[in-house]
């Protein structure tokens, strides 16, 4: 999936070219796994300059994948991790809204 990927920086946001039809061979329960798998990877550091992937951070992420450090991302179903990160960005916003709410009210209280 990852070494026969492209990143297109011709594109705002940057976004990550797949070969056609990759995931066709797996089930409908690996698909779910492995789509979190691929949210998670589809950082702009495992490309080089030219938008190709770099061999040796693909050696790295296999290494950490034998190792156990992914296998976080294969059990997750993708709807899930979706709602997660959702719920995630929407605590941070909301916590930056009531910081700058009581930043404003300070600043009120201190002028009267």
């Amino acid at each position: 999936m990852l070494y026969n990927s492209r990143l297109d920086k011709t594109s705002t946001p940057f976004q990550i070219r797949y070969p056609v039809d990759w995931f066709a061979n797996f089930t409908l329960g690996e698909k779910l796994g492995i789509a979190v798998f691929k949210e998670r990877i589809a950082v702009e550091e495992y490309y080089d300059k030219n938008g190709k992937p770099k061999d040796e951070a693909i050696e790295r992420l296999i290494a950490d994948i034998d190792r156990g450090l992914w296998d976080s991302s294969f059990f997750w179903d993708i709807e899930n991790y979706h709602s997660v990160t959702a719920a995630s960005t929407l605590n941070s916003a909301m916590m930056s809204q009531l910081l700058c709410n009581n930043q404003n009210n300070v600043v009120q209280k201190t002028e009267k």
